[in-house]
């Protein structure tokens, strides 16, 4: 208990909230997925989780006119839902920055928050997390690994009522945030692209 104790008054410190699987503020889409982490550590508003949510997600490499439609849609989306996404380069980004406005937000991190990935994302996660939600299931010292944001993917798409995908290649990581939204009977979006455009061919 007293080493307990130690540990949320060092998460307190740094204004990082637990919101574990037992707890009433778990998102109950999260809860009904297969493997639902047990604690999400949290930085902004944690109201957000009780929201309905929708996730916006797309390839680091996206179009500008892509990006631009990306921004658009998520501040529409806004009136209705949270967004949900993933903080990496280009779609992500732009699915971010278009919810911002409302502080209707939230950044899903493969990592903890001792690390900022990409580095130049640091002012956006920054402004996510002022107007905002940033959560992760990881403790703050857990860096970011390339096997660890696959398996984030499943958290942004089980906090959803459902997922657009706005760009993919075809071994895009939003294919498998698809791949999960799909499993779990959730509803799956996807921007229309011509042939041999290869940021569509997912």
């Amino acid at each position: 208990e007293e080493y307990r104790k130690r540990i949320l008054q060092s998460l307190e410190k740094r204004k990082i909230i637990c919101v574990t699987y037992a707890s009433p503020d778990y998102p109950e889409y999260l809860r009904q997925t297969p493997f639902p982490p047990i604690t999400l550590y949290c930085k902004g508003n944690a109201k957000l989780l009780k929201t309905r949510c929708f996730s916006v997600v797309g390839s680091r490499v996206t179009a500008a006119n892509v990006i631009k439609e990306c921004k658009k849609i998520s501040g529409e989306l806004t009136r209705h839902f949270t967004v949900v996404t993933g903080m990496a380069d280009g779609a992500d980004s732009a699915a971010a920055e278009g919810a911002l406005e409302s502080g209707k937000i939230i950044g899903v991190l493969a990592y903890g928050f001792d690390f900022t990935y990409p580095a130049f994302n640091g002012e956006l996660m920054k402004k996510v997390e002022e107007k905002g939600l940033l959560i992760t299931e990881h403790t703050p010292q857990i860096a970011p690994k390339a096997y660890l944001f696959p398996v984030r993917n499943r958290i942004i798409a089980g906090l959803s009522e459902g997922t657009l995908v706005v760009s993919a290649g075809e071994k895009s990581g939003a294919l498998i945030t698809a791949e999960y939204a799909a499993e779990y009977g959730r509803h799956v979006f996807v921007f229309p692209y011509n042939i041999g455009v290869a940021t569509g061919a997912g």
